[in-house]
This record gives C-alpha cells, structure tokens and sequence, in this order.
C-alpha cells in the first residue's frame, strides 16, 4: 500500500510540474528527482534518530505530526484560490474553467483555454493524447491490412 501510494504521488507531482515548462521536462524532472531524494534522506536520517533515541513511541508519534502538518498545509489552500493561503476561488472541487464541450474539441474551448494558461495545456495535451490514438489505430491499421512475413527484419 505505500509503495501504491509513493507512486500515485509521484505521478500527480510530476503531472503538475511538467505543466510549468513543457519544453524543459528533463531539466524539471532532475530537479524534481533531486529534491525528492533529499527529502528522502533527511527522512531518513530524522527517522532513524527519533527511533534511536525515543523507540516506536516517539518515531510514531513524529509520522501522526508529520501527516497532520500535511493535512493542515493541503486544506489552508482551496482548488481555485490564486494566492498561497485562502479559499476564495469557491468550494467546488470540479474545475469550471474548461467549457461546457471540452471533450468536443471545438473551437470555443481552443480560445477560452488560451486565455488561461493552465487551460491551454489541458486543451494541448488532449489534442496530443487524440493525435496519439490516431496514429496507433492508423499503425494497427497498416499491419492488419499488410502483414510483413516472419523472415523478413
């Protein structure tokens, strides 16, 4: 369950920082892997002298504060605030800025996303994962109609 639980973060992480810069993924990708394995080994360390020092009692009790703190920083930011701290943006947690036909493709979600940052890269990377089909169902397509023989490579 926990290792469940790393990778389901991990990829919610890199989701969101691969939207700020899509053109320096790599560059963002080693800062981001870098930060985590610091934070990794400061665990670490932290971990091991709680426990040296105080047993499963004081190592545990750090874990419930560490989790708490978590909880407390995710709930002091609402999903639509703009600034740090606050709930202003409303209390609905479906995104509202992406039009009514988003799954359309339409011309309408093109120009309201382009007003929005974040939404333009919601638009592009749906327009890339559709052109992605296509090319696999044209690739599938090809080999069904023109099977190559198992000699050739």
């Amino acid at each position: 369950m926990i290792d469940l639980g790393l990778q389901t973060s991990q990829i919610a992480n890199r989701t969101a920082i691969y939207a700020i810069e899509p053109k320096a993924r790599n560059r963002v990708n080693t800062a981001y892997m870098v930060s985590v394995f610091c934070g990794q080994l400061v665990g670490t360390s932290v971990g091991n002298n709680l426990y040296a020092k105080g047993g499963w009692i004081r190592s545990g009790s750090a874990s419930v504060g560490f989790i708490g703190l978590a909880l407390v920083f995710c709930f002091a930011k609402g999903p639509r605030e703009k600034g740090w701290v606050g709930w202003r943006g409303g209390w609905v947690i479906r995104r509202t800025d992406l039009g009514p036909n988003r799954s359309s493709g339409g011309d309408q979600d093109e120009e309201k996303a382009t007003d929005d940052p974040a939404g333009s890269a919601v638009v592009d990377e749906s327009a890339r994962e559709e052109m992605l089909d296509e090319m696999a169902a044209e690739a599938l397509r090809q080999e069904t109609q023109d099977p190559k023989p198992k000699d050739e490579k």
